[in-house]
């Protein structure tokens, strides 16, 4: 059989060489239009408007002043609006049983925008709504030929419609959003009592029952936020590796930055600032823009009752009741919704719309920023990469214009920061690996590419070759000439049903001579692993992580899709 992929051994732990063979197709090209520590160049997108909102594209470079901590910056980076529009392409054409999670092999072209349809936070009357108005924006984004995906969140995320500009797929993946209440939602519903039965219980069991009540509905704000957050992180993951400014239009009722709780319940308090911050800065990094849309526009909120409950347990039969989730419509919850949506919006560059009808229209604005943007890219002065966050500030020359773009970034220095990895940490790793594996796009934080070899007959186990980007991974500088690299690798074999009955994980970390590591560069790090694949059902998931930068690298191939001839 002829290998096209490089194979090779790797010995762990300090392997001192590493010879690949030929691979054919090189690795994408380094632009140097990267936010990885080999570079650290800070990109920053601009979306410039005059006072009608409308885009302004003749601005030139010396139109724009960086900040960053209030000090000026000099700018090495500068692409007009009309420069950043990717040509049409053809996929990456791969050999049979080769495969890739590099952006290029998915054939996405022109300004990419991501619609996430929230149901697990939204009433099930605004989900209905969302789905009349999305089929109407939806239809004129199509005549312009824009690249839409289209996911759902419920109980978890799921990817409806990939990249695609043809407007009778849009349209099939807007009939499958069927309006639905998801488990978290309903694990907060409240247990209620008439005021003549909570005149007969003892105050003690009263107030039992009324905790309890306020518990659940803290405990289900939590999960929400944890699968929200989940499922913005893995979208950004996916996004990582793709060129240029990406929007993502997420529509939804939101998750709260903070839930303050009073009274006697003060001790449920919760403190969400932090996550919303990761998410952002995950999301800038990949340069994912997020546009919230308030799924209730203009929908009531409920009038506070001066109450310290979150959700009532005390209910009168002929009290009129809220549809579906009385915590959406909680007003403590509603207002730090909005706050959570401004937050990431102004962290990634994007604009929160909220208390407004015109659904279609804050879509359509929000979808028309993707296609008018400059690029700017700097390196920082400061060149102390101690992880403390930065502050970004974008000033024009030219007065009365608006400018939207991300506010700062962390400065993290993973390579310099780095340390060995202990046992426990481990286990951590491997969860964000499983993590991603379950991601509905591959992640493309680091890019690569597989030849599978099915099992011979009578054998189970399939050979996985491997050669990862070495452009998408970091090195460290370590004594004597050499280049370190420190790699997880993970292969999972997950049944239809989301059973994990086999998997394999090395972590590889070798240094590599002046000699090895330029051919390296040029074509790839190369390995091979092999797994039990007795069962013909379910995926093969694969996954790489860089630990020196945290990113990751995903690719799901299904096991019916291995051409079993292709072995000899």
């Amino acid at each position: 059989m002829r290998r096209s992929l490089a194979v090779v051994y790797l010995l762990f732990l300090l392997t001192p060489v590493l010879v690949p063979q030929t691979e054919p197709t090189s690795p994408p090209a380094d632009t140097g239009i990267s936010l990885r520590v080999t570079t650290r160049m800070v990109m920053v997108d601009a979306v410039v408007t005059d006072k009608k909102g409308n885009s302004v594209a003749d601005l030139g470079v010396g139109d724009f002043t960086i900040l960053e901590d209030g000090k000026p910056q000099k700018i090495r980076l500068f692409s007009l609006p009309e420069s950043l529009q990717p040509a049409n392409q053809k996929a990456l054409a791969l050999p049979p049983n080769e495969f890739s999670n590099r952006p290029e092999s998915r054939k996405p072209t022109g300004p990419l925008v991501l619609l996430l349809v929230d149901a697990l936070n939204s009433q099930l009357s605004d989900q209905v709504y969302v789905r009349q108005r999305a089929f109407r924006y939806l239809a004129e984004e199509a005549k312009a030929r824009r690249r839409i995906a289209i996911f759902a969140l419920a109980n978890n995320l799921v990817l409806l419609q990939d990249f695609t500009s043809d407007p009778n797929a849009l349209a099939t993946a807007i009939e499958k959003l069927s309006p639905q209440k998801a488990v978290a939602a309903s694990r907060g519903e409240a247990f209620t009592i008439t005021p003549q039965m909570a005149a007969g219980l003892p105050e003690t069991l009263l107030n039992s029952l009324k905790r309890l009540n306020q518990e659940q509905a803290v405990n289900s704000i939590d999960e929400r936020v944890r699968i929200t957050v989940a499922s913005l992180n893995a979208i950004a993951r996916a996004m990582m590796g793709y060129p240029g400014r990406k929007n993502l239009v997420w529509i939804s009722a939101g998750f709260p930055v903070s839930l303050a709780m009073e009274g006697r319940y003060a001790d449920l308090s919760q403190n969400y600032a932090s996550e919303v911050r990761e998410t952002a800065t995950l999301l800038s990094q990949a340069q994912v823009a997020l546009y919230p849309v308030d799924s209730r526009g203009l929908s009531a909120v409920r009038e506070s009752t001066g109450s310290d409950e979150l959700v009532a347990t005390v209910v009168s039969p002929w009290d009129s009741v809220l549809d579906g989730d009385p915590l959406i419509g909680a007003p403590q919850i509603a207002d730090a919704s909005h706050m959570a949506m401004e937050q990431l919006a102004l962290d990634t560059g994007g604009k929160a719309y909220y208390n407004a009808n015109d659904l279609d229209r804050a879509v359509a604005n929000s979808i028309a920023d993707g296609t008018s943007y400059y690029a700017l890219g700097y390196y920082p002065e400061n060149k102390k990469w101690d992880g403390k966050y930065r502050k970004i500030e974008l000033k024009l020359r030219r007065k009365g214009l608006g400018c939207r773009y991300r506010r700062g970034y962390f400065a993290f220095d993973s390579i310099s920061a780095s340390k060995r990895v202990e046992h426990s940490e481990l286990k951590d790793r491997l969860k964000e690996m499983q993590i991603a594996a379950t991601d509905p796009l591959p992640a493309t934080g680091i890019t690569f590419r597989a030849q599978i070899v099915p099992p011979k007959p009578g054998d189970m186990k399939t050979e996985i070759n491997l050669v990862v980007d070495s452009t998408s991974i970091s090195f460290r500088e370590s004594p004597s000439d050499r280049h370190q690299f420190d790699l997880d690798v993970a292969a999972f074999l997950v049944l239809p049903d989301g059973g994990l009955i086999s998997w394999v994980h090395k972590n590889l970390v070798s240094l590599l001579p002046e000699m090895q590591y330029a051919d390296v560069r040029q074509h790839g790090l190369p390995f091979h692993f092999q797994l039990d694949t007795a069962s013909s059902q379910g995926d093969l998931r694969l996954v790489v992580r860089d630990n020196l930068t945290g990113l990751i690298g995903s690719l799901n191939i299904p096991l019916a899709g291995i051409k079993t001839e292709a072995h000899h």
